[in-house]
């Protein structure tokens, strides 16, 4: 059965904005977009503001960058709403208005997906995110079966459940429209649409607080968790994380 899609995208500040003034404006661009016609295909809205971390707490976060002021989720209502978006005529006019706030347009740094795990115990403000692609030559159907795996090993871990209040994974929509024999090709020279093109997966572990994720990092049997699996079946070189705190904007 057909899921209503996630939409991830990373946002960077307009290079006059400062950290401050940028996640004002953000929060009232959020808050303007909801007023288009397009937005009756949108259930659920959240934006997180990107947080610097101690330097060691970052080390221990593969694949951490600092490059992102912000990171939005957006839920959509059914299966069908991403064509009847990109149709609908108020949707560019949205676009132009990211302008006035970020570098990069949502189209231009978003991820499409699908998602497939999620366990919620309660409110966990504090996200850590991570992009994740697959090793090279895995064909795309055993990365998929591969995801499926470790997603449900990390729902019934005790060490992960112990530290993650929420824990939620989607595959992009790339990559469940592969051939599932078709591996990952390391020389694809093609131009992407977007900045998170090639990443094939999302993982979303949140934390009551700050405290509680270095607690988590500092927990070897956390750690074997959810990266010893995910080295066996993705590219660790092409991890990509961010540390949020995040905020529900928009709910239906």
């Amino acid at each position: 059965m057909p899921i209503a899609p996630k939409q991830f995208h990373l946002a960077r500040r307009r290079h006059d904005l400062s950290p401050s003034a940028f996640r004002h404006a953000w929060e009232q661009h959020g808050r303007a977009i909801m007023a288009y016609p397009f937005w009756s295909y949108v259930r659920r809205y959240t934006q997180a503001h990107a947080i610097a971390l101690d330097p060691s707490v970052a080390a221990r976060i593969p694949g951490l960058t600092d490059a992102f002021d912000g990171l939005s989720a957006i839920w959509y209502r059914d299966p069908s709403a991403l064509a009847d978006l990109f149709a609908d005529e108020s949707h560019p006019v949205a676009l132009r208005e990211e302008e006035r706030v970020l570098t990069n347009r949502s189209t231009n740094a978003s991820l499409f997906t699908e998602p497939t795990h999620e366990r919620a115990d309660g409110d966990a403000p504090v996200k850590l995110v991570r992009f994740v692609a697959r090793s090279d030559g895995l064909a795309a159907g055993d990365f998929v079966e591969r995801w499926h795996e470790h997603s449900e090993r990390l729902l019934d871990d005790d060490a992960v459940r112990l530290h993650a209040t929420t824990h939620a994974a989607s595959l992009s929509l790339a990559v469940l429209a592969e051939d599932a024999a078709t591996p990952r090709d390391p020389v694809d020279d093609s131009r992407p649409r977007s900045l998170l093109d090639g990443f094939d997966g999302v993982i979303e572990l949140g934390f009551g607080s700050f405290v509680e994720l270095s607690a988590a990092l500092d927990e070897p049997r956390f750690r074997a968790a959810v990266q010893d699996a995910l080295d066996c079946f993705a590219d660790t070189d092409a991890q990509l994380a961010v540390v949020t705190c995040e905020r529900l904007r928009y709910e239906d």
